[in-house]
């Protein structure tokens, strides 16, 4: 079932800064505004906090959604990653059978694992990335539930979690950062596509966000569905965005995403009660629904089912029974096989993203024959109106032949029928092919006058989350970094064929002449300043690629400038390539902006884990 959410706070579109909310701002101590000094522990003119000194700024006022306070970046601006969801749990009613719904079940021992820990090739990372949450208001009061991504704008969840044309209009997703935390796009999706209470599922549209113009799906990718029923031993997955929150080490609940494995162990009709109601007049009480043993709690409702053998989506989570120690019990999950089945409306929005649209049938009576026609012997026959047709030519003294594009074949006279296409040319003897010769040495990129010269100094891919990037202005002039940005494509084939960044970053303030600005993972082991820390940007392992843009202000696209690359766009490396290396650039090796990608050429090779020249 959903999980509650307090503590909105004021201030409504936190992410474009304090100035865009009408909110107060921070406290500035008075500074010289020419020398502000980031990290002497002084707030001045121009920086938004200095090392523990927020200047009363809370998590609120950046993000509505969230609480706690802030950190601060190693340029003085603001870090949302401390920034936790608040939650409380509804209270589970129990009775002495153990048959009341609750908020969703351990079933034995705690059995999930954050979709964080998965290895690179787990088949399981696409779909992932495709889930996440919906935050919604309803009644007065504030909620979350679990929801997946099923097209490049179609999100599916709960019935429960969004049941109404009202429910939905305040509806926005969140895939999330892997670890948690508010560090990632919000997409609204005000569209009520389709609502079944009897299988508890509803179908929203997302609208495009509002800076990088693109939809969730086309960030993300989406999950694949499928309708077959379940059966009784299938292995599924369960994943959802949730936290453990019997556990007095996480009071505020952060939401993190997570994959829960089970196993289905009964398909039919259940008698639903609540709150210790024994009536099945629910609605959910009609249909047939899966017992499965995988876990969840509150905030898992919507959560996607996906088989385990094949990766596909076929239900979604709802809730469980709990037993009276709250470690047994079992959840349930309806087949989405059975929504299309029983619900024509959610046939008709569902089966078209797994059915490709059959081939149109060949016009009524000319069994696949167009306009222009052809010749049987001495008719000429056509197709006109959906009815065959056809003439004699003999009858008339003439001949059936090629009348130009305008008629087709046609009757016309014997001596003047021309070929549709002419006899061809003998082909020239081959010549010898000369000598090939040799490839020049490659050349700087040449870029629109006054493009901006950054380039990918470092690619840090060390093990685990020692992962780092670093740019250079490799000019003689300041450069804005406003109009720079980041595309970081994973290896997922959703990525490979949508053209899309998996993450794309804007980027902020003023790099000097050889100065560089450095990237890097928060949970990073060496140590260090960064100028951001970002888990989603650095979210690479060793076969991904990163392109340096112009930022034109619509994102990357197929018009943009390329500045430098690392990597092939479009093109995943077989293997893991450049995987626990460290890649330094050499002295004057030019950038690279298209075609194949040879990190050699580019870049020397230093022993995993190397940090020691980031940032200098």
């Amino acid at each position: 079932m959903r999980t509650a959410i307090v503590g909105w706070a004021r201030c409504i579109g936190a992410w474009v800064g304090l100035a865009a909310m009408g909110c107060a701002g921070p406290a500035i101590e008075a500074a010289d505004p020419l020398a502000p000094v980031c990290g002497d522990a002084v707030l001045q003119t121009g920086e938004l906090c200095d090392g523990d000194l927020l200047g009363g700024v809370t998590c609120s006022d950046l993000d509505p959604a969230t609480v706690g306070r802030p950190a601060c970046t190693a340029r003085c601006t603001f870090d949302l990653m401390p920034c936790t969801l608040p939650v409380q749990v509804e209270p589970v009613a129990s009775s002495p059978d153990g048959e009341t719904m609750g908020v969703g079940n351990v079933v034995g021992s705690l059995d999930w694992l954050r979709a964080r820990d998965l290895a690179a090739d787990d088949p399981r990372g696409p779909n992932a990335r495709a889930s996440g949450r919906i935050d919604y208001t309803d009644g007065g009061g504030s909620y979350r539930c679990s929801a997946t991504l099923i097209s490049a704008d179609l999100l599916i969840t709960n019935h429960h979690c969004a049941p109404d044309v009202a429910a939905a209009a305040s509806v926005r997703f969140r895939a999330e950062t892997e670890d948690g935390g508010a560090g990632s796009l919000t997409f609204r999706c005000p569209e009520l596509v389709l609502t079944d209470c009897t299988h508890d599922v509803s179908v929203l549209r997302c609208e495009r966000e509002p800076y990088g113009d693109r939809l969730p799906g086309e960030v993300y990718g989406w999950a694949p569905l499928a309708f077959q029923r379940p059966q009784v031993g299938d292995r599924i997955d369960v994943i959802h965005t949730n936290c453990d929150y019997r556990e007095a080490g996480d009071p505020w609940c952060t939401p993190v995403k997570l994959v829960s494995p089970g196993r289905v162990s009964r398909f039919g009709q259940e008698c639903i009660t609540f709150s210790g109601e024994r009536s099945c007049t629910n609605c959910r009480s009609d249909a047939d629904h899966a017992r499965h043993d995988a876990d969840t709690l509150g905030g898992s409702s919507g959560g996607g089912v996906f088989d385990a053998a094949d990766g596909t989506l076929i239900g979604l989570n709802w809730g469980g029974v709990v037993a009276p120690d709250a470690t047994g019990g079992h959840n349930f999950f309806a087949s989405l096989g059975d929504l299309v089945a029983a619900n024509p409306q959610a046939a008709a929005v569902l089966r078209p993203l797994v059915e490709p649209e059959p081939e149109p049938e060949p016009a009524g009576g000319c069994d696949g024959l167009d306009f222009l026609g052809r010749c049987d012997g001495d008719l000429a026959v056509w197709c006109e109106a959906d009815q065959l047709r056809q003439r004699d030519c003999a009858a008339a003294d003439q001949a059936c032949g090629w009348t130009g594009d305008a008629l087709g074949y046609d009757c016309q006279p014997a001596a003047t029928v021309p070929d549709p296409e002419p006899e061809p040319e003998p082909e020239p003897e081959p010549e010898p092919e000369p000598e090939p010769e040799p490839e020049p040495e490659p050349e700087p990129p040449v870029l629109a006058p006054g493009a901006p010269c950054v380039v990918i100094s470092e690619y840090v891919e060390g093990r685990g989350m020692n992962k780092a990037l670093e740019l250079r202005n490799c000019g003689d002039a300041p450069v804005d970094l406003g109009e720079v940005g980041l595309c970081l494509e994973n290896n997922s084939a959703r990525a490979l064929a949508t053209g899309r960044c998996t993450v794309e970053a804007r980027l902020a303030g003023t790099l000097a002449p050889g100065a560089v600005w450095t990237v890097c993972h928060p949970d990073r082991d060496f140590g260090g300043a960064c100028d951001r820390e970002d888990a989603r940007l650095t979210a690479f392992n060793g076969d991904d690629r990163v392109l340096v843009f112009i930022n034109d202000g619509a994102g990357f696209h197929g018009g943009v400038a390329v500045l430098d690359a690392f990597g092939e766009l479009g093109v995943a490396p077989s293997g893991r390539p450049w995987a626990d290396v460290t890649f330094r650039r050499r002295a004057g090796a030019p950038a690279h902006v298209a075609g194949a990608f040879d990190a050699d050429a580019h870049f020397e090779r230093l022993p995993c884990d190397t940090a020691d020249g980031l940032g200098r």
